[in-house]
């Protein structure tokens, strides 16, 4: 699940900047949401702790005993009315979750900065390496070879499973009685 949720988290993690420079407000918002969303959920299982379901999701985040500065730092990047700063705040509670990630033993230390995404005036921490750290954790296990896609009701937004044709026969399983 850490795998997974870092896996998304890099799949996205430039397209807050991007969206907002093609003038595509609504997206840049909604990219900053789905991040901001598995940020969350990675806290939840750094505290080894469930996450409920939507109804609930925010107030058991709000009570989870995290570093107050990752919630504010979330709640400004999801209100942030400029793109500058939605940016800016998304990358940095990135920086929050990867320090708990650090912090957790689960892996090595996990090297990384806020850095320019491949040349481009876009901030990112380049998220997959945690994957990838985590990944290497689970080698030998059944897990091994599993796609990165979270639970079921985290994988149906992403591009990176849904749009690659070498999944499609394990997407059509799902649906088959």
């Amino acid at each position: 699940m850490i795998a997974s949720n870092w896996e998304i988290v890099a799949s996205e993690q430039a397209f807050v900047k991007r969206c907002g420079e093609c003038g595509d407000e609504i997206g840049s918002q909604l990219v900053c949401a789905r991040i901001a969303e598995r940020l969350m959920r990675l806290c939840f299982l750094y505290k080894d702790t469930n996450a409920p379901y939507s109804k609930w999701f925010g107030t058991a985040f709000n009570r989870l005993d995290i570093d107050i500065s990752i919630k504010q730092t979330i709640q400004v990047a999801l209100s942030a009315n400029s793109l500058t700063e939605r940016e800016d705040k998304i990358v940095e509670a990135q920086a929050m979750v990867a320090d708990m990630h650090n912090s957790s033993g689960l892996t090595d230390i996990v090297d990384y900065q806020i850095e320019c995404y491949f040349g481009r005036d876009i901030k990112v921490i380049f998220a997959d390496k945690f994957a990838e750290a985590t990944a290497e954790k689970l080698k030998g296990t059944a897990l091994e070879n599993i796609p990165f896609i979270g639970t079921l009701s985290q994988f149906g937004g992403l591009s990176s499973f849904a749009d690659e044709k070498k999944f499609y026969p394990q997407i059509m399983r799902l649906y088959q009685k």
